[in-house]
């Protein structure tokens, strides 16, 4: 059945309650063991979408007292419910209080841009999150999945580019995994 296989997936619960699940399907009403609906489900399509979701909600965030108006335009915009929001929420209070993280959120910085466009060489690049302070420049890039090589050579390039504009006295970057909460960070 549609319950019990989603009842099996590993880590869903992490990511909403079977009950919030079947509502963001759209399948809320559903109550009928014996019904044709057949689904596949698989883990990675949620983390991906939980992902996906914080994402959207971070480039709306340049201080932590950002966040309920970020998750209050991704509700109108039908990008979430209103059952999701505790556990955003909650997500979002790791990474604000998180000793590595949270002066990306309080205010430190004295400009912050989110997902601003670097145009070189007829590329677009785009970071999800640079900030200055004190003529110092750190560029983060948002993962939620496991490490990879091109994540660090993504940033490499953010790096790269920003040090040829000769604007900022260093230019550091830093790759936030969410799902355990780590830095890789390169100068």
């Amino acid at each position: 059945s549609v319950l019990n296989n989603i009842q099996k997936l590993e880590g869903i619960e992490d990511i909403l309650d079977v009950s919030s699940l079947l509502q963001l399907l759209g399948l809320d009403d559903y109550n009928n063991e014996n019904s044709n609906i057949s689904l596949n489900f698989q883990t990675e399509n949620f983390i991906q979408h939980k992902g996906n979701v914080l994402h959207g909600i971070l480039q709306n965030i340049k201080t932590k007292s950002d966040a309920n108006t970020a998750i209050n335009k991704a509700i109108r915009m039908g990008l979430i419910s209103t059952v999701e929001v505790p556990r955003i929420n909650k997500d979002l209070e790791k990474i604000f209080n998180n000793p590595q993280t949270c002066s990306w959120y309080d205010g430190t910085y004295q400009k912050i841009w989110n997902e601003r466009t670097i145009i070189s060489d007829n590329n677009n690049y785009r970071p999800d999150r640079i900030m200055e302070k004190d003529g110092e420049l750190l560029v983060v890039d948002y993962k939620f999945g496991q490490p990879k090589q091109e994540h660090l050579n993504q940033l490499s390039k953010y790096v790269e580019l920003l040090q040829g504009m000769g604007k900022w006295t260093s230019v550091r970057g830093c790759l936030y995994y969410h799902k355990d909460q780590s830095l890789q960070c390169i100068d």
